[in-house]
This record gives C-alpha cells, structure tokens and sequence, in this order.
C-alpha cells in the first residue's frame, strides 16, 4: 500500500537508498565484462552503468513509498551564484589540504590501485571530469539531499547526503576526503538550488586530483612532498585551515535567525 506524500526519507529509507547505491552499482559493474579486460572504456561502462541504475532505483523507491517529489533542481547559473561557485571551489581545495596530513595516515594501496585502474587517457578524464559530477550530483544533491532537506532541515539534509556519499566510496581514504568536500559542494547547492553549480565544482575539483595524481606518478604522496618547500607548504596549508575556519563561522552567523528588532510592532496586531 502506498501512502501519499509521507516524510521522506526515513532512517529506513536511507538504509534502503544506501543499499539500492550499493546493488546498483554491482550490477552495472559487470556490464565493463563486456570489454576485453583493461580497456578503460570499461570502467566508464561499468561506472555509467551503475550510476544509471542507482538513480533510478532511488526515484522509483521513493515513488512507491510515496515519498513528496522535491522541487525541481534548476540547471541555471544567475551572476550572483558566480562569487558562490568560485568561493566553493575555494573551500573545496582548501579542505582537501587541510585533511590531507589525516589521509596520508591511512592506507593507500587500494586507492592507488584504483586510480590505476582509470589511468591518465581520454577515457579517464571523460568518466571524472563529465560522468562522475553528472551522474554524482544528480544522486546526491537533486535527489537525495534535496529529499532530505525537506523532512531533516538544510543542514540535516546536507550532512545525510555527505554521510551516504562518502560511505559509497568505500576505500577509507577517500570515505574522509569524500565527507568534508561533500559537506562543501553541498552547503553550495543550498545556497544556489543549482545543479550545474556544483557540476562544475565537482568537475574542477576531480581535475585538480587528476593533475595531481599525475604529478606524482599515481601514487597518494603527501601534499609537503610534492610542494617541496616547507615555508611554502606551511604557509599553504594554515592559509587553508583559516579559510576553513572562517567559511565555518560565516555559516554558523550566517544560519542564525535574525533577532526581531524590539520597536516593531508585531505583523498581526493593530498599530495604536
């Protein structure tokens, strides 16, 4: 029995969404068996494939339960979301160096076999730069987030869709990674209800990986090693921990309700 427009997504649901994410992309995973083996054109399949699937998956568990349909997401970009975008971009980087000391603490074998996998070529740049934020910023923010904002709140809705879209990504180095720039890209969606702001982010943000994975042979080398000068480096990363920082205090101020000013006349009594 479906129940018209019930709050959605429940703790139940999200569980049910995070293993629809999962099958999914199992699933679509094998359709890259049918490529000769190592053929890059088989990882953007087998991705596509997958992702294809998880979306409509989601959309067609959240129709039976009888979760509301959102809003539409929007694909415009207005002037004033430019300062918004470029300011993501910003936080984005800056909280990929601040952290960067964490990850390089954990693991990497897995993610250098991984990024292997994709390689450097035109097939790789395709599935990261264009596929990936398409099909990533469609699931996550157009309808996951977007859903859970409507029965969580803003910010219960932008830390539900950071926690689903990091636990996705499996290997421990990127779960971390994957958190704190999701928690970024996804404080900007809210500020712009724009899909194709945080494509671009999202696309910006995997080519400066991609240049930087390049740089350094495939291999997960820490940020210091590939700067190289330690007063640089230094200077790199506390310019990034206070742009953290003070993206964070802007939010908290930013979030708070506005305190009523003490001489208005309240809008539903008569002026005397």
């Amino acid at each position: 029995m479906v129940h018209n427009n019930r709050l959605y997504p429940s703790w139940i649901d999200l569980l049910v969404i995070l293993g629809i994410i999962f099958l999914a992309n199992i699933v679509g995973g094998f359709s890259a068996l049918l490529l000769p083996a190592g053929k890059p054109q088989g990882m953007l399949l087998g991705y596509s494939a997958g992702m294809t699937l998880a979306i409509a998956g989601v959309l067609l568990h959240r129709k039976l339960v009888g979760g509301e349909k959102p809003r539409c997401n929007r694909f415009n970009l207005r002037f004033d979301h430019v300062a918004v975008i470029l300011w993501g971009l910003l936080l984005v980087v800056a909280v990929s160096v601040m952290i960067d000391p964490l990850t390089n603490l954990m693991p990497k074998e897995n993610y250098e076999q991984m990024t292997g996998m994709i390689g450097q070529g035109g097939w790789a740049v395709l599935m990261t730069v264009v596929a990936a934020p398409l099909f990533e910023e469609t699931l996550f923010r157009g309808i996951i987030q977007n859903s859970a904002m409507r029965r969580w709140g803003d910010y219960g809705g932008l830390l539900i869709a950071s926690v689903i879209f990091a636990v996705i990504h499996i290997v421990p180095v990127q779960i971390v990674g994957a958190f704190f720039v999701s928690l970024a890209i996804g404080y900007v969606y809210l500020r712009t209800r724009s899909l194709l702001a945080v494509m671009l982010i999202h696309a910006a943000n995997n080519i400066i990986a991609m240049l930087q994975s390049s740089l350094s042979g495939g291999k997960m080398i820490p940020l210091s090693e590939l700067v190289g000068n330690r007063r640089l480096y230094l200077f790199i990363y506390w310019s990034c921990v206070a742009l953290c920082v003070t993206s964070v205090v802007f939010i908290i101020l930013k979030s708070r309700p506005a305190k009523p000013d003490a001489g208005a006349q309240p809008a539903n009594l008569p002026a005397e």
